[in-house]
């Protein structure tokens, strides 16, 4: 896209997935190391979640408007900010359309700032099931460093992403876990490095990303000089020594006894209903990009926790937490505000 179309209102090109198969939901599974057995167990997902049927990983489709947020701009653009929000689920087998536009334009000194709409469309029901937003700045010349444009941008006041502050006491949510509103519950240092075969296969399952995620010789004469992981890798980059976590053999485990990650495992930590998870959306700022050997940490604040009554009359736990993700050698990657919804079914 010609730097003449940085118009507001001005669309960008789509992004067509088309159905998503079980197949490509597990492919999906295996790159994060997430077994969420509600996402390829039909039964499970139906007779123990009670959901319609198997849908498709809020995870991922968090990737796609990553995508389609950076796609047209090169790779010299940098997505600075994407905003999450799913609006109800996508099942397994659905056909997804990412579609955007450019909502304004932020014309500085070192940096220009394009501001996104954007919105995944289920093309089998005819809606917009998965919204969201994004930041993505390019330097004003060909000349100047893009990993250096975060620190170059001056953004507005009202966007920035500031430490979430502990929400009022919601008396509905039980005592045991209102006490640890404001207090870091997790923390993690990654047992593995970045590994480029897992940015391989990474790159495989959310499928079309650009060479410099996943190809060495590629990536060595992009802007980069080498691989890098995608924006939003560092939320899944952390792993366990072999055997540490075994997956539980009930038939009412949800399957995400392994999984490595901060801020979204409430049931093991709260005592809470196992098969109530669902990602209610998140809120994400990139400071750099991983690299393969750097070793990822990464650890969780609860901001807050309140009550609401769902759609059907059950009582709903709603999660916010801040979770950073950084180096072991201290460099910031993400600072990521989260949403969890924990149905208490």
């Amino acid at each position: 896209m010609s730097s003449e179309l940085f118009r507001p209102g001005t669309a960008l090109p789509p992004l067509d997935k088309g159905a998503l198969t079980s197949s490509h939901i597990v492919r999906w599974c295996a790159a994060p190391e997430n077994w969420d057995k509600i996402h390829y167990d039909r039964s499970y997902a139906q007779n123990v979640a009670g959901l319609p049927d198997t849908v498709i990983n809020g995870a991922l489709k968090q990737q796609f408007l990553s995508q389609l947020a950076t796609q047209a701009f090169g790779e010299r653009s940098w997505l600075w900010r994407l905003t999450c929000r799913f609006r109800g689920p996508d099942l397994v087998g659905q056909r997804l359309r990412g579609e955007g536009w450019i909502r304004t334009v932020d014309y500085q000194a070192n940096v220009t700032a394009l501001h996104l709409d954007l919105h995944l469309f289920n093309v089998d029901i005819g809606s917009a099931t998965t919204e969201g937003s994004a930041v993505v700045l390019l330097p004003v010349s060909d000349a100047d460093n893009p990993h250096e444009v975060p620190s170059r941008y001056i953004e507005p006041a009202a966007s920035q992403t500031t430490d979430v502050a502990p929400r009022g006491l919601d008396e509905n949510v039980p005592a045991s876990i209102r006490r640890h509103i404001g207090t870091e519950i997790e923390h993690i240092d990654s047992f593995n490095t970045v590994e480029a075969g897992r940015l391989r296969l990474f790159a495989d399952a959310v499928m079309g990303l650009p060479a410099y995620h996943h190809d060495t010789h590629a990536a060595r004469s992009s802007v980069h000089g080498g691989l890098v992981a995608p924006p939003l890798f560092p939320l899944h980059a952390m792993s366990w020594p072999a055997d540490t976590h075994e997956l539980d053999t009930e038939p009412t485990a949800l399957g995400r006894e392994a999984v490595c990650e901060v801020g979204r495992a409430f049931a093991k930590r709260f005592g809470l209903p196992p098969q109530g998870l669902l990602n209610g959306g998140t809120n994400v700022c990139i400071y750099a990009l991983a690299r393969p050997g750097d070793t990822v940490k990464a650890s969780s604040r609860l901001a807050g926790v309140r009550c609401k009554t769902g759609r059907h009359g059950e009582r709903i736990l709603v999660f916010d937490t801040e979770n950073r993700y950084q180096t072991t050698a201290g460099q910031l990657l993400v600072h990521e505000h989260q949403t969890i919804l924990h149905r208490l079914i």
